[in-house]
């Protein structure tokens, strides 16, 4: 499956999230919600 830009854009912005979040509150104190928020993004996407 091809992905759009805007696909990649949106997993990136995840990930960059994720990865701070976990740096500054740790993995088992990491929601997705936070995540969400974090990146702009909707958790039920």
């Amino acid at each position: 499956m091809l992905q759009t830009g805007s696909s990649v854009s949106t997993r990136e912005s995840i990930h960059s999230a994720a990865a701070q979040l976990f740096r500054s509150r740790g993995y088992s104190r990491t929601t997705v919600r936070q995540i969400a928020a974090e990146a702009g993004t909707d958790p039920a996407w």
